[in-house]
């Protein structure tokens, strides 16, 4: 009996067993170049035909959209979920927290931290430029590389209708819109690459019996917890645009001394480039972009940018912390978004 041989294909089975995993692609289109690509991988996958498209470059995917395909997935034993617009370079990606539990739809910020830190492992010479409404643990993933990240206002959509951002002037960029776009210069097929290299790193936690969620995770506890929201509110009436614009007034020229019951520890007018401390008095320039906006850091480690654009206000809330264990993940991420909700009837009581 040949033992050494039978070991040998006995090995062999197992790692394509484990290679093997099995994707869930939602798309409203064929998308037929994106997965014959995937299939290209050795992975298993079946297309899932999405009901409702993305209308308009505003438009990204959520749980309105993908429900139905994550139902199906959790029932068929995929491993995860992948939603594809190609024509807006658009994707968003639904993991499970280990192999067998239930998935996680990843959020914009979620997905383009995981991508920044996998791209950095490959992509030396990598820079990132990306709108002020992206999280800003992309800047510290970078920051420690000792690559350049540029914060920006906004980045114009679409931007594969932009022929400087795909060829990044020679350059390797991450692109990062406030419209969940994403594109990596150089790349002819950006998005095609990205989930290449998503899909990649997929297998290779597969093998750990680990998944995505455990990569995201270990970024956390090496940067900290972010959790981000972006809301809207009204401000079409003469008294609506009165009413915030006394509020982004009263940051900058009477700030109080605590919103909420957190003292407020800075404050920066992005409209005039300085950030003035609270506690010393000190004002240097800022490191945010020139627009209209004003960004607050309180002590208990929430932060938000208040703007006006057209006519909507924006507030972009921002808590962080430590997260220590994975285990912890599910209760920290209840308990900001129950802070977040509260926060923002605080904030328009100044």
């Amino acid at each position: 009996m040949d033992t050494d041989n039978q070991t040998t294909t006995i090995e062999a089975e197992e790692i394509e067993t484990i290679k093997n995993i099995k994707i869930l692609i939602a798309c409203s289109s064929a998308e037929e170049d994106s997965i014959n690509k995937i299939l290209s991988l050795g992975i298993e996958a079946e297309r899932f035909a999405l009901s409702e498209s993305l209308q308009n470059p505003q438009d990204a995917f959520s749980m309105k959209h993908l429900k139905a395909a994550i139902d199906y997935a959790q029932e068929g034993g995929f491993d995860s979920v992948l939603a594809i617009d190609s024509k807006q370079n658009k994707m968003a990606l639904a993991v499970r927290k280990s192999p067998k539990d239930a998935f996680v739809l990843l959020s914009f910020h979620q997905l383009s931290t995981l991508l920044s830190a996998l791209l950095l492992e490959d992509h030396k010479n990598l820079s990132c430029e990306k709108s002020i409404f992206i999280t800003e643990t992309i800047n510290k993933i970078f920051e420690r590389a000792e690559k350049q990240v540029k914060t920006l206002p906004e980045l114009v959509s679409p931007l594969s209708d932009n022929p400087n951002l795909q060829s990044g002037g020679g350059e390797e960029v991450l692109y990062l819109s406030d419209n969940q776009e994403i594109l990596l210069s150089g790349q002819e097929n950006s998005l095609d690459y990205l989930i290449g290299r998503l899909l990649s790193a997929e297998i290779e936690l597969h093998a750990a019996k680990k998944t995505l969620f455990d990569k995201l995770m270990e970024i956390y506890q090496s940067y900290g917890f972010r959790k981000e929201k972006l809301m809207t509110g009204d401000m079409s009436t003469a008294s609506q645009k009165k009413f915030f614009a006394k509020i982004m007034d009263t940051l900058k020229k009477k700030t109080p001394e605590m919103i909420g019951g957190s003292a407020i520890l800075s404050v920066t007018d992005m409209a005039k480039g300085t950030s003035k401390s609270k506690i010393s008095g000190r004002v240097t320039p800022s490191e945010y972009p020139e627009m209209n906006a004003v960004k607050v850091f309180l002590s208990n480690g929430v932060s938000f940018i208040i703007t006006p654009i057209g006519e909507k206000i924006i507030y972009f809330l921002v808590i962080e912390g430590p997260l220590s264990k994975k285990e912890e993940y599910a209760k920290v991420n209840a308990a900001y978004d129950a802070r977040m909700v509260k926060f923002i009837g605080e904030l328009n009581r100044v």
